[in-house]
C-alpha cells in the first residue's frame, strides 16, 4: 500500500499457488497489485478461484555460445557421451534412476559418462538424496563414470560445466514446483534436453525432448535415439534456440511492461 500510495505499481510472482492464502491473494488483486506465475498450469488453475494471474516465462539470459552444437563428426568411441543434469539434488529429480541409465547406456556407449552438477539443498530430503545417489553409483560401479558436484557455485561457472556435456536431461517426478529455472539453465547453454513429463516442464515440452516414463531403460533409450541421429540431435537444439528467444530477457521484460501498465 505504501509503495502504491507513492504512484508506484507492484507485482507480484506466486509459486505454488495451492499452499498460498486465497483470501489474502484476492484482497493483493482487489487492491491493484497484479499476480504473476510462471506457470501456465497455475494461471488456468487459478481462473475457477476468481483470480486473474498472469503467466510470464522464467526469463532466459543470452547465452553466451558462439556456435551450436552438433555431433555430425562426433566419434563416440573416440569420444564418448557425457549426460548432464542440474538442479537442487532432491529425492523427485530422478537422478537415482539418471545414475542407473548410465549404465544400461553404457552396453551401446562403452564410456558413456554423467555429470550432476547438482547442489546440496539443506534439508533431510536432499540429504537423503545425495546419499542415495551416491549409493546407486556404487552399485553400479560407476565411480570412474559419474561427477557428482554438489557445491553451490556461480550461475556462470554453473553453465559452464553443463556446457562440456552433449545432453541435458530432467527426469523428475511429480512435485508441487512452479517452473524450472534448472531447465532454463539447460537451455542458455545450448545443449538440447531431455525432460519428464511432470507438470513443471509444462512450458518447456515443446522445445525438448520428452521421457514417456522416467526409469532407467526408458531414459537410456530417450538418449541412445538421440546419439544415434545427428538430424532429432540438431532438431532439438534449434527448438532450444527457439525457446530462448521467446523467453529472452528482451520479451520478458516488455511482457511485465505490459502488465504493470495496465
Amino acid at each position: 500500500a505504501s509503495l502504491q500510495s507513492r504512484g508506484i505499481k507492484v507485482a507480484i510472482v506466486v509459486h505454488r499457488l495451492n499452499e498460498l492464502n486465497l483470501d489474502l491473494l484476492h484482497e493483493l488483486q482487489k487492491s491493484g497489485i497484479q499476480l504473476i506465475s510462471h506457470s501456465q498450469v497455475e494461471v488456468d488453475s487459478a481462473a475457477p478461484k476468481g483470480m486473474d494471474i498472469e503467466f510470464v516465462p522464467i526469463g532466459v539470459d543470452k547465452p553466451a555460445f558462439a556456435t551450436m552444437k552438433t555431433i555430425r563428426t562426433r566419434d563416440w568411441k573416440a569420444r564418448p557421451p557425457t549426460i548432464v543434469s542440474t538442479g537442487f539434488i532432491r529425492k523427485h529429480k530422478g537422478l537415482v534412476n539418471l545414475v542407473r541409465a548410465i549404465r544400461v547406456l553404457q552396453k551401446d556407449f562403452p564410456g558413456a559418462s554423467l555429470r550432476l552438477q547438482c547442489a546440496e539443498y539443506p534439508s533431510d530430503d536432499s540429504r537423503e538424496a545425495l546419499t542415495e545417489v551416491k549409493q546407486a553409483i556404487n552399485e553400479c560401479d560407476l565411480e570412474q563414470f559419474v561427477t557428482l558436484d554438489t557445491a553451490f557455485l556461480p550461475i556462470e561457472e554453473v553453465r559452464s560445466r553443463i556446457r562440456r556435456a552433449d545432453i541435458a536431461v530432467l527426469p523428475y517426478d511429480e512435485s508441487d514446483e512452479g517452473g524450472s529455472a534448472s531447465a532454463v539453465t539447460c537451455f542458455e547453454t545450448g545443449l538440447p534436453l531431455i525432460v519428464s513429463k511432470a507438470q513443471i516442464f509444462h512450458e518447456v515440452r515443446d522445445y525438448s525432448g520428452l521421457l514417456e516414463r522416467t526409469d532407467p531403460e526408458t531414459i537410456a533409450k530417450s538418449i541412445h535415439e538421440i546419439l544415434v541421429a545427428p538430424e532429432i540431435y540438431e532438431s532439438l537444439v534449434n527448438k532450444m534456440a527457439e525457446y530462448n528467444q521467446v523467453a529472452s530477457w528482451q520479451n520478458v521484460t516488455k511482457r511485465y511492461i505490459e502488465i504493470l501498465s495496465r
